[in-house]
């Protein structure tokens, strides 16, 4: 009787990251540590203000769980089989290209925040009670409507990114451009009504405000249903947006693929 081998990309995909298992303890070391780190720089620049040490211990904490369902590894994957020309293999698949790149991607988060992420809530889950009074509870529900959401904008601006090697040979420096975009206008460290009002309106009309500062400001905020609910339309419309594009593109490429590598 033949082994029948699980070829289900998400599953071995989430299999292969308990392999190395001694990871785990540096990734959660690390982790804990960073948190810890950032809410001292808080607790410093506000150790005249109670309240505000409040709401930013309970952003860096919310901040770092919402970024461990994020992941730019789509990137990566797919402007490395274009570089190196084994695309031309992947399109010749039954299954989409995109979409077996983003299972793959599924499966990594997930394991990484079984891993990680759980460890990480339970070490801070004293300090999540402490100051529960800052959570609005009933919008529990829109955030994580409004992370999920964020997990495929993300995604997908990611996927852009990889398809730019059909032009550039290397994506690193754009990568990286959104990455440091990302960490900057997103909310993800210093929350957007800090910035200077010019900076914080031109962040409006740009989609990196819904990645962290939005579902942060739902959870820790006073945000009404009516503001909820609009800033999730637009989030609709980005998505549906940045998924046209990448149609677009995906379909250009595969009618125009040139094989780069050996």
């Amino acid at each position: 009787m033949k082994k029948k081998y699980n070829t289900n990309p998400f599953l071995i995909s989430y299999k292969s990251q308990f392999v190395y298992r001694g990871n785990v303890i540096s990734w959660v070391f690390g982790s804990v540590f960073q948190i810890l780190l950032t809410m001292a720089l808080w607790r410093y620049v506000y150790h005249y203000d109670a309240e505000m040490q409040k709401y930013m211990i309970l952003y860096v904490i919310v901040s770092n769980v919402i970024r461990m369902f994020y992941s730019g590894d789509m990137s990566y994957e797919i402007s490395e089989k274009i570089a190196d020309g084994s695309m031309a293999i992947e399109l010749i698949r039954p299954v989409n290209f995109i979409w077996l790149s983003y299972l793959k991607m599924l499966g990594r988060i997930c394991a990484g925040f079984v891993m990680r992420g759980i460890p990480v809530i339970i070490c801070f889950i004293p300090l999540i009670f402490k100051n529960r009074d800052q959570i609005n509870w009933h919008a529990v529900p829109f955030f994580v409507c409004a992370v999920l959401m964020g997990h495929v904008l993300y995604a997908l601006l990611y996927t852009l990114i990889g398809f730019i090697a059909f032009l550039c040979f290397e994506v690193w420096a754009f990568e990286r451009l959104l990455d440091d975009t990302i960490r900057f206008l997103s909310g993800s460290f210093l929350p957007l009504a800090l910035f200077p009002d010019w900076l914080k309106n031109i962040s409006v009309f740009l989609p990196f405000r819904f990645l962290f500062s939005f579902p942060i400001e739902i959870l820790l905020g006073n945000t009404g249903n009516e503001v909820i609910l609009t800033n999730m339309l637009l989030m609709v419309l980005w998505i549906m947006g940045a998924g046209a594009l990448l149609a677009m593109i995906y379909k250009k490429a595969v009618n125009i693929f040139v094989v780069q590598g050996g």
